[in-house]
């Protein structure tokens, strides 16, 4: 497997990385014209180790994730710049049709993984000692970004990954600074008005899939064409 899009994912792609941050990558590779067309298939890569964690997808199945506004893959395809460590001529053209993989999906991925957050992290908040600080600050920083993030791509019909005004704040969650009852009404304040949001956003109600789909096949002909060992 030969990437053909790398990006630093986690704390760097949202810009709240540490010294001690783990390297975390993600990105897409394309399969064989074998695996394309014959009966071998081909699996998607994830790696963990101490080092770093690592999920590499087969390009169709990439972009299948986008399309359903998977909030870890769909991220990468709007990741900074500087967290780009590859990305070839094709990768750029899958690149290019990533704002139609945007939809009000989004509403349903986002708020879900935010709410399953939320309640990891209050089933293991210990409310006998009665500490508005004691939370898992990764896990709390998370659900507000979620919330924050998902908001704004239906309101906007962008996705913005990294978040530069919110990244003391979120910082702050991490080091547990934050009263947790403000967690709670900022996250509840976001519960009310999601379906309003949603309502009003801009966004189709899901992608274009058969126009997404034309275009996917066209790019992975066009790139098995120019692949001397396509045939492996």
């Amino acid at each position: 497997m030969t990437p053909e899009f790398v990006v630093r994912a986690g704390s760097y792609m949202y810009g709240t990385n540490l010294p001690t941050s783990d390297v975390d990558e993600r990105g897409f590779f394309m399969p064989t014209l074998r695996e394309t067309c014959g009966i071998d298939t081909s699996r998607s890569a994830v790696t963990n180790t101490a080092e770093r964690d690592e999920a590499f997808w087969e390009i169709r199945h990439y972009v299948k994730l986008c399309c359903q506004a998977n909030p870890n893959v769909i991220e990468t395809a709007f990741a900074p710049d500087d967290c780009i460590v590859k990305k070839t001529p094709f990768a750029q053209s899958i690149l290019d049709l990533r704002d139609s993989f945007l939809s009000r999906q989004v509403a349903k991925t986002y708020m879900g993984y935010a709410k399953g957050n939320y309640m990891r992290v209050l089933k293991n908040r210990n409310f006998l000692a009665n500490d508005p600080y004691q939370y898992d600050g990764k896990d709390t920083m998370h659900l507000v970004r979620l919330a924050r993030m998902g908001a704004e791509t239906l309101l906007t019909g962008k996705l913005r990954v990294r978040r530069p005004e919110d990244r003391e704040f979120f910082l702050q969650i991490r080091r547990n600074e934050v009263p947790w009852d403000r967690i709670v009404s900022e996250f509840m304040a976001h519960t009310k008005s999601w379906a309003d949001v949603e309502a009003k956003s801009p966004l189709p109600v899901k992608p274009d899939t058969d126009t997404i789909s034309q275009q996917l096949a066209a790019l992975v002909f066009e790139r098995l064409a120019q692949t001397h060992d396509g045939y492996r």
